[in-house]
């Protein structure tokens, strides 16, 4: 299977535990691309909610969605910012509260963050996680999802331990 397609596949999982975990995503192109930092579009399952970002960040969240590369093949600090809704939410969401939103990069088999990721981290206030997504280059039952802190990775399989009981992890 090829990277990009693991890649998407793995953005798919993630998307799914969100969802059904009440975390409305926005992906970093489409905030980018959207060029609107005080009110973003996120999707829920098949729902959008136009959700009010706080002031405080709005050039934060900016300067992360600013893509890195060429035109053609531009790359995004995180995959998603995400906020935490509740699950009968409407189309509007005006006041969510600063601890509702987290950063989201998804990560396959053994990858691990860029020196890029770990960089912008230090320069956000809102907490980034790792969705980590083993186990499904050859389709076997063992796939797994894990969210973990972003931190410097020295030996990975100590920063990211494998474990086969490991399934659905929540925040």
């Amino acid at each position: 299977m090829s990277n990009r397609l693991i890649g998407m596949v793995g953005e798919c999982f993630a998307k799914e535990w969100l969802t059904k975990r009440n975390w409305a995503y926005a992906s970093s192109e489409q905030i980018f691309r959207g060029k609107n930092y005080e009110k973003i579009e996120f999707k829920l399952d098949i729902k959008r909610i136009l959700i009010s970002i706080p002031e405080e960040f709005q050039l934060e969240i900016k300067h992360i969605c600013k893509p890195h590369g060429s035109i053609f093949t531009p790359y995004f600090n995180y995959d998603f910012l995400v906020c935490k809704v509740a699950s009968n939410q409407t189309r509007f969401l005006e006041d969510p509260q600063e601890d509702d939103f987290l950063w989201i990069e998804v990560k396959s088999g053994n990858s691990v963050p860029s020196k890029a990721q770990l960089r912008a981290k230090s320069k956000t206030s809102i907490p980034v996680k790792i969705c980590s997504v083993k186990g499904f280059s050859n389709m076997s039952n063992d796939i797994f999802t894990e969210f973990l802190e972003l931190k410097k990775m020295h030996n990975s399989k100590e920063d990211f331990p494998y474990s086969e009981d490991m399934k659905w992890r929540d925040f």
